[in-house]
């Protein structure tokens, strides 16, 4: 199932212009999230998409979008992954809109390694994700108002550590990634 920030709703069609429109750059996003009951094989997952922007009603016929719903509801765009997680994974990453592989950040699979087990999972030192914990994701900007890093925080209130990584690099052939996207977090995001 999926839901969306929206600004209102009325019955029928659904329309682009009434999905939220959050400008993110320079800004943090926070919010609280509990996956004790998200075990291995399930996935949590937030996405930040330029639905209010998309004016192409997908197959789907809510205007979602992402690098890899070509074959899913047929419209391709830009996504930023909050989260992707369960107990004992967790990641953040980004996506152009041709790039379903994007870059990415956090722990779990084999290319995730920023933290480990007794980091993060059932039980971890820091992390203890039986119990609900803080998410702050950063876009942080440069002197020249362009996107430079995109800053990830775990943090429990019964912990005095806390998990942090992130993205200052995002290179698609010869395209700046964190640029492109730039441009689309202060146009706004649903």
């Amino acid at each position: 199932s999926r839901a969306y920030f929206a600004e209102g709703c009325s019955a029928g069609e659904y329309d682009n212009k009434k999905y939220a429109n959050v400008k993110l750059l320079g800004k943090t996003i926070s919010y609280t999230v509990d996956l004790s009951n998200v075990g291995c094989g399930c996935d949590a997952q937030v996405h930040l998409v330029p639905m209010r922007h998309n004016s192409k009603k997908s197959r789907c016929k809510d205007f979602f979008c992402g690098p890899s719903q070509k074959h899913v509801c047929g419209e391709t765009c830009f996504t930023i992954r909050l989260q992707d997680a369960n107990q004992y994974a967790w990641f953040t990453s980004l996506h152009l809109e041709d790039d379903p592989r994007g870059v990415s950040i956090g722990y779990g699979g084999s290319e995730r390694r920023d933290w480990n087990s007794t980091q993060y999972g059932p039980g971890a030192k820091c992390i203890d994700t039986s119990w609900p914990f803080r998410v702050s994701v950063s876009f942080l900007a440069n002197d020249k108002g362009t996107l430079d890093t995109v800053r990830l925080t775990l943090s429990q209130a019964k912990s005095s550590c806390h998990l942090s990584a992130k993205i200052d690099m995002y290179i698609l052939g010869t395209r700046d990634g964190l640029s492109e996207l730039s441009d689309a977090l202060e146009d706004g995001v649903s």
